[in-house]
Parts: structure tokens; sequence; C-alpha cells
């Protein structure tokens, strides 16, 4: 089979390997899409050591080629979206049954199990409740996953902001009560106007920038959340560098991405 190898800085190399070997508990899968993570940026940007490859790739669907003696759950010619640590750019990767969820009918390259169950990861650990005014900044794959889970909950105001209008537009179809273009708007004086100055009490931050996360720390109420789904790499982040120009204590962070 093929399988890509990071093989020094920003270089990928197309080699074959043998199809995995399945174990009694694991299913081989024939990868049909994968998905690529932020947190693949810096090994991709760095490299491996010399000398050395890595083999990345976690966010894999497809379909189920063989099953594992003691798999009863799955069997050839299922579709699944699974979980992997690594190797899941390739044609074949084995995967743990139990990390193998049904894929339905609809297209297997939207059916991305793990960047879904860190979607899911997010809202359920910021806590969004019935009423609440929440914030999505990125409206990216991540950004339309959470805002799609979030409105959910009940949300009083679901307000989206990005930079693109494309991703505006989408989020809109999707159901945000506001979009904000933050190359046109300031989103924390929007999200003042429409919470009386409150501000909000769940924000999501979705795209891995400081800019971004710098943002939170305006448009958040006092004893509010801020959800971190974005992978943030490189420079300084967290509370120490938000802005609090409106005179807002910093509010309470929740980390929660998955990658």
């Amino acid at each position: 089979m093929r399988i890509a190898a990071l093989r020094g800085r920003e270089k990928w190399v197309v080699e074959e390997a043998p199809v995995p070997v399945i174990g009694p508990d694991e299913v081989l899968v024939r990868v049909v899409a994968s998905g690529v993570c932020a947190s693949e940026l810096e090994p991709w940007l760095t490299g491996p050591p010399q000398g050395a490859a890595r083999y990345l790739g976690h966010e894999v669907s497809g379909v189920v080629a063989e099953a594992g003696a003691d798999v009863s759950a799955f069997s050839a010619g299922d579709r699944v979206g699974v979980w992997v640590t690594e190797r899941g750019f390739a044609e074949y990767v084995a995967v743990r049954a139990e990390h193998c969820f049904p894929a339905g009918s609809g297209p297997l390259d939207e059916a991305l199990a793990e960047p879904l169950a860190c979607a899911v990861n997010a809202v359920e650990a910021a806590g969004v409740r019935l009423g609440d005014d929440v914030v999505v900044i990125g409206a990216g794959f991540m950004g339309n996953l959470v805002q799609k889970l979030a409105a959910l909950r009940g949300p009083r105001q679901l307000i989206v902001a990005d930079a693109r209008a494309d991703a505006l537009e989408r989020a809109a179809r999707l159901g945000a009560t506001r979009t904000v273009d933050v190359t046109r708007e300031s989103l924390p004086d929007v999200v003042h106007a429409l919470t009386g100055g409150r501000g909000a009490d769940v924000t999501f931050e979705c795209t891995g920038t400081q800019r971004a996360l710098t943002a939170c720390g305006d448009t958040t109420r006092m004893s509010g959340t801020i959800a971190i789904v974005g992978f943030h790499q490189g420079g300084p982040t967290g509370r120490s560098r938000w802005r609090t120009g409106t005179g807002w204590p910093s509010p309470s962070s929740t980390p929660t991405s998955g990658t």
C-alpha cells in the first residue's frame, strides 16, 4: 500500500509499505478520507529528526476491509469514522474496533469522527445552557461543528465571527443569530450591544490564532467561560495576553482542544 511519510521540513514522500496486520480486537480500514489537523502544522514545518520519518494522520474515515477474530460490532464493507494516533495518511490503517463509529450513508469525507468528538467535548466542557449568549470565533470546519452543537443547547444569541465572507455566509445558513466580519466591525462592540453591555456567557475560540484568543477577553462577561478549541502553537497565549480594555476581569478558561 501507499503511505505518506514526512521525511524532512515540509517534505512529504509517498512510500510503499505492507498492509497492516490486525490483531483480534482490531479492524483494517480502507481509508477514504483523512483530515489535516492544525496540530500537524508544527511537525510539517519543523520536520522529524534527521534521517527519521513521521507518519501523520489521525482524522480518518473509510470502509472496513477486515475484522479481527474478537470483533463483533463491525464486518467487511461497513462504513466507519475512526480515531488513530498516526499513519492515517495511507491507503489502509489498523485501528481498535472500539475506536470505530458507524458512518451511516452520508459522504465519508464528512464522517471524520475525531474532530466531531473534539467539538462535542468542547461544547460539553463549556457547559452551554438554555438562554446563554454564545460567541463562536472562527467559522471553519471546527467552528461550524461547535456552532451546530451549541445551537442544540438553546442559546439566546449565537454570534459567529470570522474574516471570510464565505465562512460567514455559511454560518448564517447554519443558524447564527448574528455574524460579525472582524475586518469591518469590532466583535466586542457588537457583543456588548447585543447583550446589554454584559458580554457573552460562553465564547469558543476556534481559530488557533493569538488575535482571536485576545479578542475573547474583551468579548466574554465577568465569570464567563472561554473554551479554547483551536490548536495554539508557538508564541504566547493565555490569560496574561488577553486585553481587558473594557475593565472586565479576565473570564475563566476551559482548554478543550482534543487534538
